[in-house]
């Protein structure tokens, strides 16, 4: 009833009285009215004026379910959503639904993280709504071999996103870091539930900086934020749902053609690692060379010293630039 009361304000700028709301949905008007205070809860500002109605004055800006949803393309497979004060981590929370029964396809949102999971083992620093900390959980019908490539998706979807909002040039660092302005702003931590040849499920964990205005002293010279790069508050709503719709469009695209074609020259137009002079890390064992593009099956092509291509698959591989983390 909430959610629809809020789709009554969205299309009608003008007042909605609580009666025709009551007639409309068989509800009493006291009903009515203890759901447009829980929107209130939720950060909506809506007008309230006797005799004359409710008017949505504005949106809220919280990651709350109703929210999201608003801005979610038809059919989606993330009308489920749970959002949490805090957890220790959305992916292992995932997992845990998962385990339980308790999920299917959906999505998870976390006003903070306190063992926030980044890539190879590092924590991800996840301060309270300040940023996006979500995973998306998926049942894909694809081979084991292939589900990595859902990594370079969501960096994709995210870059989008991004710019689509804030107008700022956002890169992808291959394989799941988004960077502006040489710092990271994104990263992306995909991990799957697999028996025998077939795939369970796949959590695709995602944080993005958005409202930090300072960052720790170990963190200050490697990364920002969308607030920082632009200089005022950044709306998450907008930046998710807007994330979740490209992620959909891209993801239904791969499961028809199962590898990343469809998308791979705007990757690689977007890759900061494409015709770079790079830093391969694997296993203590440092090599340089030079990126060559990203290849349909989302590995990184490069030129060795000696001249000769090489694939460099993602695994417990780092990326670096020469001089630094880009």
């Amino acid at each position: 009833m909430k959610n629809q009361i809020l789709n009554t304000l969205m299309t009608r700028k003008e007042y909605v009285s609580g009666e025709s709301l009551s007639e409309t949905l068989g509800v009493s008007r006291t009903a009515i009215w203890k759901a447009i205070h829980k929107l209130k809860d939720e950060g909506y500002e809506i007008e309230a004026i006797p005799n004359r109605g409710y008017r949505l004055i504005m949106e809220t800006a919280d990651l709350v379910e109703s929210a999201i949803l608003l801005h979610l393309e038809k059919e989606s497979r993330f009308t489920t959503i749970k959002v949490y004060e805090s957890l220790d981590s959305t992916n292992s929370e995932a997992k845990r639904l998962k385990v339980n029964k308790t999920m299917d396809e959906g999505l998870i949102i976390a006003k903070e993280q306190t063992a926030g999971k980044g890539r190879r083992g590092k924590l991800w620093a996840s301060v309270k709504d300040e940023g996006i900390w979500a995973s998306l959980v998926l049942v894909p019908d694809i081979p084991p071999m292939i589900a990595s490539m859902l990594t370079l998706i969501a960096g994709l979807s995210a870059a989008m996103a991004i710019e689509e909002k804030t107008g700022l040039e956002v890169g992808i660092k291959w394989p799941n870091d988004l960077v502006i302005s040489g710092k990271k702003v994104c990263g992306i931590l995909t991990e799957m539930s697999t028996e025998a040849d077939y795939i369970q499920h796949v959590v695709v964990g995602i944080g993005i900086n958005v409202n930090q205005k300072i960052f720790d002293e170990n963190l200050k010279d490697i990364a920002t934020s969308l607030q920082i790069e632009l200089g005022r508050e950044v709306n998450r709503v907008e930046i998710l749902s807007t994330f979740l719709n490209h992620f959909e469009k891209l993801y239904e695209k791969f499961l028809k053609i199962m590898d990343l074609s469809f998308m791979i020259e705007k990757y690689n137009q977007m890759c900061v690692n494409v015709d770079q002079e790079l830093k391969i890390i694997e296993h203590g064992e440092i090599k340089q060379v030079t990126g060559i593009k990203v290849t349909n099956q989302g590995s990184l092509m490069v030129r060795n010293k000696e001249g000769n291509t090489e694939i460099i698959y993602a695994g417990d591989v780092s990326v670096r630039g020469i001089n630094g983390y880009v």
